[in-house]
């Protein structure tokens, strides 16, 4: 059960278009001048107001001959299937699986008409219709089918019929035989994500693979918890259980989350209540800081009511990430409130008009199973920033944690919370700490709890406990950052945490190898009897403006050859990000534009047609040319002398440094300092950065901001 990979075949990625945000792509000086002269508005280095424009602007998205309006919003109504049994041109059964008879084939689809039509509250029909048993032109063999091929083919056949994609039918399911090898080989189903052209394969045709493999083309990957291993491998970290996208084929209500049937109309704007740490404000005049809320459960069968809670983080290559609060009661889900990370991307492209993905929080992390994944009535859980969103933007990911409390509950008809923002400036310390690279041996007494900071870990550092009890038992729990639901709310240590040891002292000492993250880790020892604690932790990577040095992660000096962040910028948790910090300048000898590689449309290149440095705000008057070019790196003869040599047939084919930033400017000897008041920059079509303001493709771009060194 999956959806179609490979780098020919229809699976939307994120749109590579333009979001208008200021990063670093204002004009950047020498960090000799960095100054703390000036403050700049906060939001002036935040993504979090770009959130709002894509937010407003998404249901102007979603147009086709699937949506429709209802009360006043475009709602997904309708999608037509052609069922299409399919026999390989030399194989004409399998005597194993022989292809499913009509009224097999009709009971499962009435299923899924009867299923997606109650999911929507009955605001979406599923049609479909049975096509004859085709024979097709490819062998299940020599050479071996692949996904792309057969699509092509089924498609060509409709047409050839007379049968017009989106007019006569919506999609396709293709029902195969398992062929020797290929991408057929295997049963289950598959299917692609969000298309223009959604096609579904089916082998194993059951009413829950072809509902997920649905969910595939109505724009969901696979959706993973967000438990230990979804911080460290990008392959298959592991199901929630409970979502029909991520482990919940085996419930027989296991619906979409409330943000995806948000997104498709089929949840009112009435239903979802907006948050945000400031409470109101021009970008969201009905969003509150805190409040108190009863959830009604969203796989239910009234959408009249309060469903979910909605509190965005921020915007990225315009895509939207939000914390979503909802209460799941068809499954054994209802025994308390689901915390989710969601993400819209792609906004605007393909049938569905979204590639919606998510990961919940398991809230009793230090457990293997996920069915204690819920927030449970009497207990208060921070929603700590998980490492998605730290890789993304680590400043508005602090800025925004949320802390919920379950008043009460009545078990499968709702769900009673508090919510509040923790403030994101108070820092958290222990008054037990150890530096990775070191170890330490200690006794604990019985009843103690014991929260050890262990800091300098670098990006994959791994700490190890190890626990003996002489009586009783001990516990240890892992954490990424403080535990704050724990150590501020009185919530179970479990809260919170990634991994967790138990041990008993009628058995043999226990050990755990715990890989930290973001530079640091936290361990709360639990004793129920006298333990013997050993903790050690060993460095592997240190993070940007450290080096390794006697097997710890140290601070770079000023003469170490490091890698650093650039001038403007400074580390935080997890990347260099815009310093806030800025100073006003007249003038300076270096001049030059830079980003960073993940706001570029090419990741590994920016390519540079010109850039014109002038002394007038309105780009008009003296050009500064007549210095010394300079550059991050660039590939072969291309240099940073070709942004500067007033041929727009040129280009500098710039290189990031290994820190991941890109520049291009020019520099002059002491004497002759410039004072720029305005850059032109050409941009190479197919080489836009995100941080553009109204970037467009191989157009010239004028900037007028002050000159800045952040």
């Amino acid at each position: 059960m999956s959806e179609f990979d490979g780098s020919n075949y229809t699976h939307l990625s994120p749109n590579d278009t333009i979001e208008n945000i200021f990063t670093s792509s204002s004009l950047q000086v020498d960090e000799r001048h960095i100054s703390d002269e000036r403050i700049k508005d906060a939001n002036f280095f935040t993504y979090r107001n770009e959130f709002w424009r894509i937010f407003k602007d998404m249901d102007n998205q979603k147009e086709g001959n699937v949506w429709k309006s209802v009360d006043s919003r475009p709602t997904l109504t309708n999608f037509h299937y052609v069922v299409i049994p399919m026999n390989w041109n030399d194989l004409h059964s399998d005597p194993d699986k022989p292809q499913p008879t009509t009224d097999k084939i009709k009971e499962i689809m009435d299923y899924q008409v009867t299923y997606y039509n109650e999911m929507s509250f009955g605001k979406f029909t599923m049609s479909y219709e049975i096509y004859p048993v085709t024979r097709l032109s490819q062998r299940s063999k020599n050479p071996d089918p692949n996904f792309v091929s057969v699509e092509i083919e089924l498609y060509e056949i409709l047409a050839d019929d007379r049968r017009n994609l989106g007019s006569d039918f919506d999609g396709v399911i293709g029902i195969y035989h398992k062929t020797p090898g290929g991408s057929f080989a295997n049963g289950g189903g598959v299917a692609n994500v969000n298309s223009n052209a959604p096609m579904t394969f089916i082998h194993s045709w059951t009413t829950g693979v072809t509902r997920h493999e649905i969910g595939h083309n109505f724009g969901h990957p696979h959706h993973y918890t967000n438990g230990y291993l979804y911080r460290i491998e990008d392959e298959d970290p592991g199901w929630d259980g409970f979502d029909m996208m991520s482990g919940g084929n085996n419930l027989p209500i296991s619906h979409f989350h409330v943000a995806s049937k948000w997104f498709f109309g089929w949840v009112p704007n009435k239903a979802i209540a907006l948050m945000q740490p400031q409470g109101p404000d021009s970008d969201c005049v009905e969003c509150k800081s805190s409040g108190r809320y009863t959830l009604y459960p969203f796989d239910g069968a009234d959408n009249s009511k309060l469903l979910a809670i909605h509190i965005p983080i921020t915007a990225h290559e315009d895509d939207l990430y939000s914390y979503w609060l909802a209460y799941r009661a068809g499954s054994p889900a209802e025994i308390g409130l689901s915390v989710h990370l969601a993400w819209f991307k792609g906004i605007g492209g393909g049938t569905f008009k979204v590639y919606y993905d998510q990961t919940n929080y398991d809230a009793y992390g230090h457990t293997e199973t996920t069915d204690d994944s819920f927030v449970t009535p009497g207990t208060c859980y921070h929603i700590s920033p998980n490492i998605r969103m730290l890789d993304i933007h680590p400043a508005d990911a602090m800025a925004i944690q949320p802390v919920v409390c379950v008043e009460s509950m009545t078990p499968g008809e709702s769900i009673v919370i508090d919510v509040h923002f923790l403030d994101p400036e108070v820092s958290e310390t222990s008054k037990n700490s150890l530096e990775c690279g070191s170890s330490e041996t200690s006794t604990l007494p019985s009843n103690r709890n014991q929260l050890i900071h262990v800091q300098n870990t670098g990006i994959d550092g791994v700490l190890t406990v190890k626990l003996c009890p002489s009586s009783g038992s001990a516990n240890a729990y892992f954490y990424d950052r403080f535990p704050h639901s724990s150590q501020k709310y009185d919530a179970p240590l479990g809260y919170g945490s990634y991994l967790g040891l138990s041990t008993e002292s009628t058995s043999s000492c226990s050990s755990l190898d715990y890989v930290a993250v973001n530079n640091e880790a936290w361990v709360n020892i639990e004793t129920f009897g006298q333990t013997d604690v050993d903790i050690s932790c060993k460095v592997n990577t240190c993070t940007i403006g450290q080096k390794k040095q006697g097997g710890k992660c140290v601070e770079c000096s000023s003469n170490d050859n490091c890698i650093r962040c650039e001038g403007g910028f400074y580390y935080f948790v997890s990347k260099c990000i815009v310093n806030p910090t800025v100073k006003e300048i007249e003038s300076s000898t270096q001049w030059r534009i830079l980003t960073t590689d993940d706001m570029t449309k090419l990741d590994y290149s920016w390519n540079v047609h010109d850039v014109s440095l002038y002394s007038n705000a309105a780009c008009t008057g003296t050009k500064f040319n007549d210095g010394t070019s300079f550059s991050s790196g660039f590939d072969k003869n291309d240099g940073p002398e070709k942004a500067f040599d007033d041929n727009d047939n040129n280009y500098w084919r710039g290189r990031p440094t290994d820190a991941g930033f890109f520049w291009v400017g020019m520099e002059w000897n002491s004497a002759n300092a410039k004072a720029v008041k305005c850059v032109s920059v050409l941009i190479k079509e197919g080489s836009e950065v995100s941080n553009f303001f109204n970037s467009s493709m191989g157009k010239q771009h004028k900037y007028f901001p002050e000159c800045y060194d952040s």
